[in-house]
């Protein structure tokens, strides 16, 4: 199945807009993450997901820091409560998933391509957050019996997600996200999604 060639430009400008800010040696404000989990589309069943995104800090917001975060943990329960506000960030990410149902002669490719917008909530050890986000999707789908005769689409989709992060180290967390996403597409209107993965925070 081929793509359409306008996917990776549109990955390589939102990742480098994003990256832009590091120049600056902005510590604490970017962070990249790796998830591996599953997506249940309601075409077909559910099948593997894979993600990348890269975030990053908006605003003035709590410091993340690893020198923040060592002195929030010198100190007592209060103290740390009182540092622990609200941040807002933005997430590029790019996600893919396929599937090849041999039972009813169908097969699909998704690529991904989004924009989220967060809003995290830090604890001593535990984040939290909720976003919603954009994305555009490239199908590619078919007959598995007609190889030939394969049909690709640019589709718009809007996502609800919700998530948590354990901070294993200051510079490495383990995180799980459950994800809701309608698409304008008849093929597949809806996915459900539930990945786990590492956030390097830069």
């Amino acid at each position: 199945m081929s793509k359409s060639p306008g996917i990776p430009v549109v990955v390589a400008v939102v990742l480098a807009l994003l990256s832009f800010p590091s120049l600056a040696g902005a510590e604490g404000r970017l962070a990249l993450g790796l998830g591996f989990g599953i997506v249940d589309p309601d075409v077909g069943g559910g099948t593997t997901y894979l993600t990348g995104g890269l975030r990053f800090r908006l605003g003035g917001g709590g410091d993340d820091t690893e020198r923040e975060r060592e002195r929030r943990d010198r100190r007592g329960t209060k103290e740390v409560a009182a540092d622990q506000s609200a941040q807002a960030w933005l997430e590029a990410e790019v996600g893919h998933w396929d599937e090849k149902d041999r039972e009813n002669d169908f097969e699909i490719d998704d690529l991904q391509v989004g924009v989220n917008i967060l809003g995290v909530f830090p604890a001593r050890r535990v984040d939290y957050w909720i976003g919603v986000g954009f994305g555009l999707h490239s199908l590619d789908y078919g007959l598995i019996s007609e190889p030939g005769n394969q049909h690709s689409e640019d589709v718009l989709g809007a996502n609800l997600q919700t998530g948590v992060e354990l901070n294993v180290t200051p510079r490495v967390g383990v995180f799980g996200v459950s994800r809701f996403e309608l698409l304008d597409n008849d093929v597949t209107s809806s996915q459900l999604k539930i990945f786990a993965g590492l956030r390097f925070k830069l």
